[in-house]
C-alpha cells in the first residue's frame, strides 16, 4: 500500500496506490510492478508526472464498486471510497477469509464521507455495529481532538470574503502542486481573475485538470 521498495516489488503480488501525492509515490520509477490498483485519475496524473511507467501496470478502480481479485491463495474483494482528500484519493476496504481491513490512505474525515462507507460497518445495533472492521489503518495527519479543522466549505467562504474584502489588491495564494484546485476555481469564477496570480507549474495543473 502506497509502498514501493525493493522489497515491495519482489515479495508482494499486488500493489494499491491510495492517491498520486508524491510522499505516496515516491520509488514508482524503480520499483512499481503489475499490477498497480488505483483510481483513473491517479493513474493519470502519476503517468504525467512520470512518463516512463507503463499503463499497463495499471489496474483501475471505481469508487463506490468491489472488485474480485482472485489470488489462488485467498481470493478477497477491494472497494474504493472517496477519501475526501485530492483528486483521484480514495480508501480502500478489503474484505476476505482475513476479516474486514479499512485502509484511509490520506482522508479528510467528515460526516457525508463516512455515509458512504457501507452501512453494515457504521450502523449501531443494541451498542453494537451488525459488522465489524477487523483492523482499521488511519492516516490522518490532523488526527487530535484539540485540533478543530474547518470543513472545505467553510475554508472556501472563507478565503472568497477574504479575497473579496482585499480587491482590488493582488491577491497571491499559496496551494500545493495536487490538492488545491477547487479553492483556487472557486475563488476565480468569484473574483476579478485580473488580480489573482497563477506561478506555471499550477498553470499546468490546471490546464491537466481542463480548469
Amino acid at each position: 500500500m502506497d509502498t514501493w521498495t525493493e522489497f515491495s516489488s519482489s515479495k508482494k503480488k499486488y500493489h494499491f496506490l491510495t492517491h498520486a501525492h508524491k510522499d505516496h509515490t515516491g520509488g514508482m520509477v524503480a520499483h512499481a510492478s503489475y499490477p498497480v490498483y488505483c483510481t483513473s485519475i491517479t493513474k493519470q496524473i502519476v503517468r504525467h508526472r512520470y512518463s516512463m511507467l507503463d499503463e499497463s501496470m495499471f489496474v483501475e478502480l471505481q469508487v463506490g464498486e468491489s472488485l474480485l481479485i482472485d489470488s489462488l491463495d485467498d481470493p478477497f474483494t477491494v472497494t474504493a471510497f472517496d477519501a475526501n482528500h485530492c483528486p483521484g484519493a480514495i480508501m480502500l476496504l478489503f474484505e476476505g477469509d482475513f476479516g474486514n481491513v479499512l485502509h484511509t490512505g490520506d482522508c479528510r474525515l467528515s460526516s457525508d464521507c463516512l455515509s458512504k462507507l457501507p452501512r453494515k460497518f457504521t450502523v449501531r445495533r443494541a451498542n453494537t455495529c451488525k459488522d465489524c472492521l477487523d483492523c482499521l489503518y488511519l492516516d490522518c495527519t490532523f488526527g487530535r481532538e484539540s485540533f478543530k479543522m474547518p470543513s472545505k466549505y467553510s475554508a472556501i467562504r472563507f478565503l472568497i470574503a477574504y479575497g473579496s474584502i482585499q480587491v482590488p489588491l493582488l491577491c497571491i495564494l499559496h496551494v500545493m502542486f495536487w490538492g488545491k484546485r477547487k479553492s483556487l476555481w472557486r475563488y476565480q469564477r468569484l473574483l476579478d481573475p485580473r488580480f489573482i496570480w497563477i506561478n506555471q507549474v499550477y498553470q499546468t495543473t490546471m490546464q491537466f485538470f481542463q480548469l
